[in-house]
């Protein structure tokens, strides 16, 4: 295994020195071949197989910045969603494009964090703990569950790659006093605030992830770290501030005027119970990525221990801690354990795995265990990646298959030219889902069939109807809030598809029932 090029005396996190080591990274043959053969692993499959998620379908209605739009993007206060959207037309409903540049910038922020690592730790890593580390930062199964979504994956990946780079023009400002430096960091913040909450907490983990690592392996005090780590969180509150005030003033401007983020304990329950809620998740072994998560959690404690021990610092033990509660900070400020929003899972198990390779790096036996036991978590996270975009991509198939049925049947000889058609019955347990009813399996969305009835509560189906444009039928004529209530009320006595009867044609409606509940 071939130890990455030493890095230069004197090493600091300026972003020349940063950059330096980046530079080295690419030059290593082998490394950049992982890490484009990872890429290809991680995300092959979802950028050659279009799918849509639930709220791809309701692009319209979330990019409709209008008071009356309830919850669209700047209620939510998505700016950088806002912008991708109206300025590249990106984040629309675009095969291939949108997952591959997304999937480019992933494996991007992995080259950049991997090259920060190795400038803080003064050129400590080999090729192999470079590998594992990027590795396993790409393949993480959260990141997966925002791929299924064209709505928001470019966001995240802007921000995956902005964050990275916040935390290396931070320290570089930090230790160069450069206003540049600093410019470009709050920059970088404010792209990296402004799509996703779970963002500061993975900002927060990489900052004390450099701290580790200048208190491991340079010669800075805990003392000068502190200061270091203030001056990081002060930029971000810096950022955050800017940015709300900025979501504020468009807001106040356009008459949005429900922005809601960061509600602390949101829904009411007491703490002690949303650390249980949570802990059930977490201990659930058959969600993805939960197992490795929780196992890496529970390893990290010696890990601190060890390195605790080793430097006679505290302060050491102090950041392992830290980084741990903030892996799990989000999910405890929303009041509920949502896989899509758990960004930090994946940072914080390529952290502890690396850390774990450097314990055992002098010990051959235990060494060699470590490796094949980081490589097959490697593949693991792999694997559920691509069973989890298949899983999606299938159950779209599904959903197209049943429009291009119901679409079949209407044109059959019922009068759609003059009568508009409803669409019934949110049901979980229909044909058309492909998972359990409680979703504890799973959580890559909803059939987008099903769940465009009553999208966002308009039970006349806007959405749906939008769903069956996109396959190039624009035959259906939307119902009003009164037909739609009459059929609603007739469907009860209707069998839901695929069974002969799903489809009733009324004096002045057609009634299509989805599901049997």
């Amino acid at each position: 295994m071939t130890q990455c090029a030493a890095a230069p005396e004197n090493a600091s996190l300026s972003f020349q020195n940063v950059r330096a080591c980046i530079i080295r990274l690419l030059k290593n043959k082998v490394y950049v071949l992982f890490l484009i053969l990872t890429g290809i692993a991680a995300f092959g499959f979802t950028i050659t197989h279009f799918a849509m998620g639930i709220d791809d379908f309701g692009l319209g209605h979330y990019m409709d910045l209008s008071p009356e739009s309830s919850n669209n993007m700047l209620q939510q206060g998505r700016l950088l969603h806002i912008a991708l959207y109206y300025l590249t037309g990106l984040m629309d409903v675009i095969p291939f494009l949108n997952n591959f540049l997304s999937a480019a910038l992933i494996v991007f922020s992995a080259l950049l964090l991997s090259g920060l690592a190795d400038a803080a730790s003064n050129g400590r890593f080999n090729t192999f703990e470079h590998v594992i580390f990027s590795g396993i930062y790409i393949s993480s199964p959260v990141m997966a569950f925002k791929f299924i979504y064209d709505l928001d994956v470019v966001a995240v990946a802007v921000s995956s790659a902005a964050c990275v780079l916040a935390v290396i023009f931070g320290f570089s400002f930090v230790q160069t006093h450069k206003r540049t430096d600093l410019f470009k960091a709050l920059a970088m913040l404010l792209l990296t605030v402004s799509s996703y909450e779970t963002f500061n907490a993975v900002f927060i983990i990489m900052v004390l992830f450099v701290l580790l690592l200048e208190a491991l392996y340079g010669e800075k005090k805990p003392g000068e770290l502190c200061r270091a780590g203030l001056k990081l969180a002060l930029t971000l509150i810096a950022a955050l501030a800017a940015y709300y005030i900025l979501v504020t003033v468009l807001q106040a401007c356009t008459g949005n005027l429900n922005h809601t983020r960061l509600s602390l304990f949101n829904r009411g329950k007491p703490v002690i119970d949303l650390l249980k809620g949570i802990a059930y998740r977490l201990l659930n072994f058959k969600l993805f990525s939960m197992a490795e998560f929780t196992v890496t959690a529970v390893l990290s404690v010696p890990a601190a221990v060890y390195y605790s021990v080793r430097k006679k610092s505290a302060f050491i033990f102090l950041l392992f801690a830290g980084m741990g509660a903030f892996s799990i900070f989000m999910p405890v400020i929303q009041g509920q354990l949502y896989y899509r929003t758990c960004q930090t899972f994946g940072l914080f198990i390529a952290i502890i795995v690396l850390m774990i390779m450097d314990i055992f790096r002098d010990k051959r036996v235990l060494r060699a265990f470590c490796a094949c036991a980081a490589a097959l978590l490697l593949i693991w996270q792999l694997k559920d990646v691509n069973l989890l975009y298949y899983k999606d991509w299938a159950n779209y198939q599904k959903n197209v298959y049943a429009l291009h049925n119901i679409a079949t049947e209407l044109n059959s000889g019922y009068s759609i030219e003059r009568k508009p058609v409803c669409f019934v019955n949110r049901d979980y347990n229909s044909f058309l889902m492909s998972w359990e009813a409680d979703k504890d399996q799973y959580e890559i969305g909803e059939s987008p069939i099903v769940s465009a009835v009553a999208f966002c509560g308009d039970i006349t189906c806007p959405e749906l109807i939008r769903l069956f444009e996109y396959q190039e039928y624009t035959f259906l004529i939307q119902p009003s809030w009164e037909q739609a209530q009459k059929a609603i009320e007739y469907s009860k006595s209707m069998p839901g598809y695929p069974k002969d009867g799903y489809i009733s044609e009324l004096e002045d409606i057609i009634v299509v029932k989805l599901g049997e509940a």
